[in-house]
């Protein structure tokens, strides 16, 4: 059976306005809670790419984009965009080398050394890595700098191919093992040596240690968590959430609910006031939404429990402001007692107020 809630309210102590108030199905609560999040979804993405467009467009934010796409090119870990990628900018070494074949549409065949004779994938590695140690050099602490050319020694003596090491060192001196004289061996020395350094060390290192660098990457990052992403959070919610209860405002209804004819009343048995409304919206968007976001979901989840198995099947922002969901589908919900004693004047059919508390 329905649950049915109950309670007298008396007009101008003679006439009793009656209104019988059912809880709406529970499969129609959260069909209007999913139509809710995906219309904030979609704005939320809507208005992010929209934000974010505008923050790439000021003066500010291209001059520190420029500045960190020619330190990315001065670090030879990155060659500019051939122009065919969706990718814009630059793009680094490895992913330049791994898909020539892709932007250019034959395989690698070589890159002239400054003009000297052709180089191939290897070649041009260990270009961009002794590119990106000069660079470090004069960029990074000299703490810094040594401990890069410390990993580079160390890339290139641990690896083995069948128990060989790819390097050998004579004195300073570091000289590639008989490996290299195959041809089959090209491939291995370019994945196991060359690849994996300057995508476990090199690329992170120009991040974290070259501090012109990584200062510009925090200015992208700042802008993003503090700008782009709350904008279109704010916004999306205050949407979705806030400004079609202010039109439904008999039953505070968002665009879900009114589709499922959900309508939120208080203890009075009328439509929440804006205060208590307001309230409501607080605590749901920025405190259930928000800690969900740090909580993997754990404040939803206890909210969505509370409104499936408590007594009252009530959220937690309804527990705590003491309002109820109800099926509009065949009840009306009103703003004030006088304005049901109005309506049932015009109607001429007798109307008390009532809302039954379940058992």
């Amino acid at each position: 059976m329905k649950d049915v809630y109950q309670v007298k309210e008396s007009l101008n102590n003679s006439e009793v306005v009656t209104v019988n108030y059912v809880r709406p199905k529970f499969w129609h609560r959260v069909m209007a809670n999913f139509v809710d999040i995906f219309l904030m979804l979609l704005l939320f993405v809507g208005l992010f790419v929209g934000t974010r467009a505008i923050v790439q467009n000021t003066a500010y934010y291209k001059n520190k984009m420029s500045s960190m796409h020619q330190m990315q090119l001065d670090s030879g870990l990155y060659v500019a965009n051939p122009g065919n990628d969706v990718s814009g900018g630059n793009i680094d070494i490895i992913y330049y080398l791994d898909t020539y074949k892709a932007i250019y549409g034959h395989e690698f065949d070589g890159v002239s050394a400054d003009g000297g004779e052709p180089i191939g994938k290897n070649g041009l590695a260990v270009k961009a890595i002794n590119k990106f140690i000069d660079f470090c050099q004069s960029h990074a602490s000299n703490d810094r700098y040594l401990e890069i050319i410390a990993y580079y020694e160390q890339a290139r003596l641990e690896p083995t191919l069948n128990g060989i090491h790819y390097f050998i060192k004579e004195g300073d001196d570091i000289f590639a093992s008989s490996l290299a004289d195959s041809a089959n061996n090209l491939s291995a020395y370019y994945d196991n040596v060359f690849k994996k350094f300057i995508e476990s060390r090199c690329l992170p290192f120009l991040t974290s240690n070259i501090p012109e660098y990584s200062n510009i990457v925090k200015i992208d990052y700042r802008f993003l968590l503090f700008v782009e992403l709350p904008i279109a959070y704010l916004l999306s919610g205050f949407i979705v959430y806030f400004i079609p209860p202010l039109f439904f405002r008999h039953g505070r209804m968002t665009l879900g609910k009114a589709l499922y004819h959900i309508g939120l009343i208080d203890e009075r048995v009328l439509s929440p006031t804006f205060i208590r409304f307001t309230a409501r919206f607080m605590i749901f968007y920025f405190g259930e939404l928000v800690l969900s976001l740090f909580t993997l979901g754990i404040p939803y989840i206890i909210s969505f429990s509370l409104m499936a198995f408590s007594k009252n099947k009530q959220g937690f922002p309804d527990y705590m402001l003491r309002i109820y969901e109800v099926d509009t589908s065949k009840t009306n919900i009103y703003i004030d007692y006088v304005e049901a004693q109005l309506k049932n004047e015009l109607h001429g059919e007798p109307v008390d107020f009532k809302m039954e508390k379940p058992l």
